[in-house]
């Protein structure tokens, strides 16, 4: 399905341009931007201020908007204000959507603790590409890197990577996923920030590539606690490079995921069964269930034995009747995990 760009989504985005270079946009100049040293990003990527809707409803309307237009756009948020603007664009430079990034996060309570919420999203997210997808492509690329954070594709698009996409967020979406293949891709390396969200966020992408026949690789750049973006400003593209020579097989890193969340059950080895039967369970195509003999079934047989392995992917697929499960088999295991 094709996104449409909407003219309304174009002005928001030129107004918040505007508005980064005005009084308002002031301290967003001189923290994100300058501490993330994105300033020369500012022109190429349309990066803009967006301070709250009712500044925005008032622009809109003196830029010549009708208000049901305006009301229909869905473009006035009330759950944002005081944030950097990032445009979701096509290849072709037109706004398909906005990300916002909260100058102060929301913080909401969940079973861990408080959680920083930071980012929100005016657009469909199963109907967006990721973000420079389209462009890679264009390119000739059949390898995409992967990075979860906007400003992580920003500061590698500044340092000339021309292969790397986002999601703006830790969760590619399956549809997301499937318009990767569908136009073309092959490989996918995942580099998602050093964190336990960055980690759940990694898994769940390798399971929804493996599910569209995607191979997959993750590359982890720098010291655990380096997120992709400061690794580059401190060693340059060319590092970062070489960091993705030693990406690993991702049915391999997904299968010692599997054994490190069955560790926590009562009955280790079942669980880790069951898991990995829900996650072959998931191949496109017998080719992509031979690929699991190389990286991943080792894996797993020599932690839970091949025999009891065998038993539950039996299981599994005679209760999934032939269906594709939809569920992420490890999610449920690492929801409270940390």
């Amino acid at each position: 399905m094709q996104v449409s760009a909407s003219p309304i989504l174009d002005a928001v985005a030129e107004l918040c341009a505007r508005a980064l270079s005005s009084e308002a946009g002031k301290a967003t100049r001189a923290g994100v931007i300058a501490r993330k040293h994105l300033r020369a990003s500012v022109a190429p990527f349309r990066l803009g201020y967006f301070q709250n809707a009712s500044w925005l409803h008032a622009s809109l309307r003196e830029a010549g908007y009708q208000e049901l237009d305006i009301r229909k756009s869905g473009v006035l948020r009330r759950d944002v204000e005081d944030a950097l603007v990032i445009p979701w664009t096509d290849a072709a430079g037109r706004v398909l959507g906005l990300v916002y990034r909260r100058n102060q996060p929301i913080v909401t309570q969940t079973p861990n603790g408080p959680s920083d919420i930071r980012y929100a999203l005016l657009g469909d997210r199963d109907q967006l590409p990721l973000q420079g997808s389209n462009e890679a492509r264009a390119a000739g690329y059949e390898t995409l890197v992967v990075v979860e954070g906007s400003t992580d594709f920003l500061t590698l698009k500044l340092a000339g990577a021309d292969d790397v996409a986002t999601p703006h967020t830790c969760f590619i979406r399956p549809p997301q996923l499937l318009k990767l293949k569908a136009i073309g891709f092959r490989r996918l390396i995942l580099c998602f920030d050093p964190d336990f969200a960055g980690w759940r966020g990694m898994l769940s992408a390798t399971e929804g590539a493996f599910a569209a026949g995607l191979d997959v690789r993750i590359a982890r750049a720098g010291k655990a606690d380096v997120d992709v973006d400061e690794f580059v400003l401190r060693n340059g593209l060319s590092a970062f490079r070489r960091s993705l020579l030693d990406a690993e097989d991702g049915l391999s890193v997904y299968a010692g995921a599997v054994i490190s969340a069955a560790a926590t059950t009562p009955e280790p080895k079942a669980s880790a069964a069951d898991l990995a039967a829900r996650f072959a369970i998931l191949a496109p195509s017998p080719e992509a269930a031979a690929r699991l003999n190389q990286e991943f079934w080792p894996k797993i047989d020599a932690f839970a034995g091949a025999q009891l392995r065998i038993a539950a992917t039996d299981r599994i697929a005679e209760a999934s009747a032939g269906r594709r499960l939809q569920i992420s088999p490890i999610g449920s295991l690492l929801r409270n995990q940390r």
